[in-house]
Order: C-alpha cells, then structure tokens, then sequence
C-alpha cells in the first residue's frame, strides 16, 4: 500500500511539473505572438505595410482564432490594395462573431463593403453598407450613409443615392458637409469619383 501512496505521490508531482512547464510555454508562446504584433503594429506605422503583414502572418501562426489579428491585416491589406485578401479576413470576422449580440469588430462589415468596392462589386457593397446601418444607430452612421450613397451614385441610381444622402444628412452627422457636397454633384451631373477604399 505504501508504495501505491508514493507511486501516486511521484505522478501528481510530475503531473504538477507538467501543467507548470505547460503553463510556462503558453505565457512564452503568448510573449512572442504579442511581441509579433507590436513589431507589427509598428510597421504599419512607419508605413511598412509588408513587414507588418509578414508579422501579422506570424503571429495568426501562433494564435490562429485571435479575430484582433485577423482585423488588423484586414485593414493592411485593404490599405495596400489586396481587397480579395481583406474581404477573407473581415468576412472570417463577420462569420464568427454572427452568433454574438455583442460586436467586438462592429467595423468588419464596413471593411468588406469597402473591399468590394474596391473590386467594384457595388452591389454587394450597397447590401454590406446596409447591414452595417442595420446594426448601428446615431450620428456616428453618416459616414456609412455617405459611401452607401457614393456606391449608388457609381451604379447611376441617383434616385436610391439621394435618398441616402437625405436620410444620413438626418444623423446630424459631421459627414454633412460631404454628403451635401455629393448630392450637388449627382443633382449637377458632375462624375463622382469613389472615395480611395480603406482611406479612413
């Protein structure tokens, strides 16, 4: 019996060393995928935005399932012009958090909507646009209001466009200025020339 007890005792220690060492190796690896996404971060400051990619890249290695990781490469590629590869990682973002009432990345949306019109694929960014509006309220919305209109004014339904435009000179928002500076443009005949995707 004696030994039984101390054959136990050896396997809970060992047991305890192990989730010790485990415990250890999870805080290193976390250390580096964090250290990863400063590295990254400021890269992307200095305007670097392929090492901040290969960096992004490297640290979704390590923690695949992080949605911050996926958002900000989202946002480097759509900013370097690579709107395929920003769609797939705001889209991945979109699909899981669905089930969520609460948004950590409520911006995802309105990412790919800009990616899809960077690939002009207007008609799929209108209905990103109005699933963005879906899910917010307030002034904060003008900015959406004013690229949903744009993407309309792009497909020549200045009908639909200035209709957004009404509704978000509604919000109250600091967007005004613009959006009546767009129904000008539209009432004028004047080309309307899309605003730069992932510009802000």
């Amino acid at each position: 019996m004696k030994l039984v007890k101390e054959i136990l005792c050896c396997l809970l220690v060992f047991g305890l060393l192990a989730l010790g060492a485990q415990s250890a190796m999870a805080d290193a690896l976390s250390d580096r995928t964090n250290a990863l996404i400063k590295s990254a971060d400021a890269y992307a400051k200095q305007g670097n935005i392929v090492a901040a990619l290969q960096q992004y890249d490297k640290a979704l290695s390590m923690r695949p399932g992080d949605l911050a990781i996926y958002y900000q490469r989202g946002l480097m590629f759509g900013r370097v012009g690579h709107y395929t590869s920003a769609i797939n990682d705001f889209s991945l973002i979109i699909q899981r958090e669905a089930s969520s009432r609460r948004k950590r990345f409520p911006s995802a949306r309105k990412y790919r909507a800009e990616g899809l019109v960077g690939l002009g694929q207007y008609q799929m960014a209108i209905e990103e646009y109005k699933a963005q509006l879906r899910q917010g309220s307030g002034a904060g919305n003008g900015k959406i209001w004013y690229y949903l209109a744009e993407t309309y004014a792009l497909m020549h339904r200045n009908d639909l466009a200035l209709d957004a435009i009404k509704r978000g000179l509604a919000t109250g928002s600091h967007w005004s200025g613009k959006m009546e500076n767009l129904r000008t443009k539209i009432l004028t005949g004047q080309k309307i020339v899309p605003h730069k995707p992932f510009s802000n």
